[in-house]
């Protein structure tokens, strides 16, 4: 597959940014939908490989055990033997649905998913179900995929987690416990990664106890970043945002991503009154410029927002602003080790970014640029993105592996069309005369 190329025309007109569905309240709604029994219509699903791999997992599961709380409630229930679910790349849909799976009394299943999420760790989740009284059979490695699960109905109490490597291991246990028998009682450990997510999952679950007929995905604040990305690292030029709710009201931590690029110049401006409606954002080149001229690195520590770190530290090389992230060594357990990723990347760019154990910095130094140099995904979706903006300061970037972004963001290229990028593969022409 060629690389991505995009490339920056600051001549072409600029149009408004439609972001897609959070693909992390959508996967939260996806479960408590199915654990609660209910044919809620969920509005706004983004149309991404987790969120479908997920909503696939799900149907297939529901072919098996329609309702799983009526299932919970059988005081025989007939064995069910023979599934097998294979979950793809996505690290959610495999907590998630493990949990889910394990919960359901008397299914027998194997799940499996594919090679690079087979060495993401799922030891604490695995733990912490068996304390339940779940049957997890480990295939090849322990706390590792494939695994075999028999289900059983499992106790509730005082439940914790292990949360240094992702709060995903304890939003999956709150979201299968309404199928356990008994209250269960989930504690927040002290140090737990990413802390907003399980705040969204304990409010997901709250709008799903209320059986509601419709439920409603908010934009997802995670893709606006790099629309934040591109104001930093081109000042002076709005970027239109067709919706994206308030952070007062918003379910998800990465809303502070307008605090975060605010703090560094970047003006978010409401459009009409409405708390989901459009945004204008613009850099300020003036307070931009005032920031650059100290010289003094920029500390963020982004241990409950990490996925804003590419964005950020991208946006941030761009507008020449020095800068420590911080509290971020849970980086090197997502879809690539992003601290090795981001360094490695900017530093191609011109940027001398270093990983400083859990942290990323950058001092200002620049390193000599290649005129022909290609750009790596990581096979990492926020990656890609990150990169691709950068094209507003190197004209154009080749992206190996850029097609990644339909982890999350199908749309993205296309998106970018809309501010002032060209996107193409060298062997078809447009990305948008060939079937995606």
């Amino acid at each position: 597959m060629p690389p991505v190329r995009v490339s920056f025309v600051p001549q072409k007109e600029w149009g408004p940014v439609r972001l897609p569905g959070s693909k992390s309240q959508a996967a939260r709604a996806l479960v408590a939908r199915y654990v609660s029994g209910l044919d809620t219509a969920i509005h706004n699903l983004p149309d991404c490989d987790d969120t479908r791999e997920l909503s696939a997992a799900l149907g297939s599961l529901a072919r098996y055990v329609p309702d799983p709380t009526a299932r919970i409630l059988e005081q025989d229930p007939e064995p069910i033997v023979g599934a097998r679910f294979d979950l793809g790349n996505g690290g959610t849909t495999l907590r998630f649905f493990l949990a889910v799976v394990a919960s359901i009394p008397e299914l027998e299943a194997e799940i499996d998913c594919d090679e690079g999420l087979r060495n993401r760790p799922l030891a604490p989740l695995i733990q912490a179900l068996r304390e339940r009284g779940a049957e997890i059979t480990c295939l090849s490695r322990e706390g590792y995929p494939p695994l075999t699960v028999r289900g059983r109905r499992l106790r509730g109490g005082d439940i914790a987690v292990k949360g240094s490597v992702s709060s995903q291991f304890l939003s999956a246990m709150i979201l299968a416990s309404a199928l356990w028998e008994g209250e269960s009682r989930f504690e927040i450990p002290e140090g737990m990664v990413s802390a907003p997510y399980v705040a969204m999952t304990r409010r997901v679950v709250e709008d799903f106890k209320a059986r509601p007929t419709h439920y409603n995905i908010e934009a997802d604040w995670s893709a606006a970043s790099y629309f934040y990305e591109l104001a930093l690292g081109y000042p002076g030029h709005a970027v239109e945002i067709e919706s994206l709710t308030v952070p007062e009201k918003s379910c998800q931590g990465d809303s502070v991503c307008q605090n975060l690029f605010g703090w560094l110049g970047v003006r978010t401006e409401r459009l009409d009154d409405r708390s989901d409606g459009p945004v204008r954002l613009v850099g300020d080149a003036e307070v931009i410029a005032k920031m650059r001229a100290t010289k003094a690195q920029t500390e963020f520590d982004l241990w409950e927002c990490p996925d804003l770190v590419p964005a950020l530290a991208a946006g941030m090389c761009m507008a020449r602003l020095p800068f420590r992230l911080v509290n971020i060594g849970h980086l090197r357990h997502k879809e690539s080790n992003r601290l090795m990723s981001v360094s490695a990347e900017l530093s191609k760019a011109g940027y001398a970014v270093k990983e400083e154990g859990d942290s990323l910095a950058w001092d200002g130094r620049l390193y000599p640029v290649a005129d022909d140099e290609t750009f790596e995904a990581w096979g990492d979706h926020r990656i890609a993105m990150a990169l691709a903006v950068m094209a507003v300061k190197t004209h154009w970037i080749a992206i190996d592996g850029g097609r990644v972004v339909t982890k999350s963001f199908p749309d993205f290229y296309r998106q970018l069309e809309n501010v002032g990028f060209d996107v193409k593969f060298p062997r078809y022409g447009s990305l948008w005369d060939k079937d995606r």
